[in-house]
Formats: C-alpha cells, sequence, structure tokens
C-alpha cells in the first residue's frame, strides 16, 4: 500500500510499540523521523512525496533551471533530484538579448517514461520534439537553444511539483520510518555495547526490555534501509 503522507513521529511510536516498546513521553520521535526521511532522500538522491515537504507541510510549484542539451542529445535528463510530477511550464531563456521560448509539450518536448503517471510516478527526462538541424550559422536547435559556446547563456526552465511521485511506495516509507528510529535509538538508552534495560525520557520511565532482542531488530532495520536505498537510488547517467 502506498502511503500518500511522509511517516511521522506518531508512526514511530507506533513501530517501536510493536517491537515491545512503549513511550510515554513521543515528542523528540518527531525530530527523529525527520532525521530518518532525510537520509533515505539524500542516499537516494530523490525527493520522494511531490507537493509535500517531509513535515508533510503543502509545497507550491517550483522552478529548477537546467543547461539545454547539446545538439547531439535526444533528452534532457533531469539527474539526481530531478523528478518531476506536474509540469506546469518549460522555458528556453537565452540571455542577454534572447527572448524567453515557451516550449509546447507534445509537440517540442516529451516528458518520459511516458506510463509514469499510471503509476502515480514522476518524470525523469524530457524528449526533444525536434531535432537539432546545420545551417551556415551552426547547429539550428530551435526551439532548446544550446547551439555551442557562441550561443550565449541559456537555460531551460521547468516549472512543477517536484518529487517521485504522488505516493511513497510502502518499502520506501518503512526505510524512511525505520531511519527515524536509529536516529532515536541514542536517546533512547539503546546502546549496542550492553545499553540499558531501561530507558527514560522527561523523567517518566517505561517497562523493561531486553536489549539484545531490541539490537536485532535495530540491526534489521539497518539493512532494510540499505537495501531499499540502494534500489531507489538515482544513477548518473
Amino acid at each position: 500500500m502506498a502511503r500518500t503522507l511522509y511517516p511521522t513521529g506518531a508512526d514511530l511510536q507506533s513501530i517501536l510499540a510493536q517491537a515491545g516498546i512503549s513511550i510515554t513521553d513521543p515528542t523528540f520521535l518527531d525530530g527523529a523521523v525527520r532525521a530518518g526521511i532525510q537520509a533515505f532522500e539524500t542516499a537516494c538522491s530523490r525527493h520522494f512525496l511531490a507537493g509535500k515537504s517531509i513535515e508533510n507541510a503543502d509545497e507550491p510549484e517550483a522552478t529548477r533551471l537546467f543547461d539545454p542539451p547539446m545538439a547531439y542529445e535526444h533528452s534532457l535528463w533531469l539527474g539526481p533530484w530531478g523528478d518531476v510530477t506536474a509540469i506546469s511550464s518549460v522555458v528556453h531563456q537565452a540571455k542577454p538579448d534572447g527572448q524567453p521560448t515557451t516550449l509546447v509539450e507534445n509537440r517540442d518536448y516529451f516528458p518520459e517514461p511516458a506510463n509514469n503517471p499510471a503509476r502515480g510516478l514522476g518524470y525523469n527526462r524530457l524528449r526533444r520534439g525536434r531535432w537539432a538541424s546545420w545551417t551556415w550559422h551552426g547547429w539550428d536547435m530551435a526551439p532548446w537553444g544550446g547551439g555551442g559556446w557562441m550561443s550565449g547563456i541559456q537555460s531551460i526552465e521547468i516549472t512543477g511539483l517536484w518529487g517521485y511521485g504522488t505516493t511513497i511506495p510502502e518499502d520506501a516509507w518503512l526505510a524512511m520510518a525505520y531511519g527515524g528510529v536509529l536516529f532515536a535509538e541514542g536517546q533512547l538508552g539503546l546502546i549496542r555495547n550492553g545499553g540499558r534495560t531501561a530507558y527514560s525520557v522527561t523523567g517518566a520511565v517505561s517497562e523493561q526490555f531486553d536489549v539484545k532482542a531490541f539490537i536485532s531488530v535495530i540491526e534489521s532495520f539497518g539493512n532494510n534501509i540499505k537495501g531499499t536505498s540502494a534500489y531507489y537510488r538515482v544513477t548518473e547517467l
């Protein structure tokens, strides 16, 4: 089941409860889960939930700038952190003398992979809809620009909602939450070389627990995070 929100401190509290650890004051878990989300997204080089911050606040559309593709390149790859779920506009800017040119979807560019929206996922590249042609003045890249070193300062400006998809895959969501548990480990007093048999949060002592048993749970969480982040990691072309 895909998730429509990032994990929260309450979700971490539930995960810990399933492991046999009850938290009487879970407020510190909010910071731990944010750290877990940030660590996972950094490992993957992508923001997962389009239109939401990691605190689950609404995020508006944003504009990002990219170098135009060269004449021999068929597509503009958006790179790490470049997943875009909804595109409002694509504009070619040529400075200082050129005028901005708005590119038309399904004519000047084609978002790809084309089947990703049906899966709730974003695009990671734009394929050029027009091929470059050679003229006496050099490569004609209209309307994309990128004709060469004499073409001035150029950029492709893409405005949209940035993120891997409209939901977070279940395995990625769990990896983020498990990362939060790892960041909370020190505050829980779960020291691997011996540890404690109980922990205290703001003066309230919880139930005792088996440290060695929980250490094995922590280690399994770490293995899960490594495997899942490797699957979702953006690779350089």
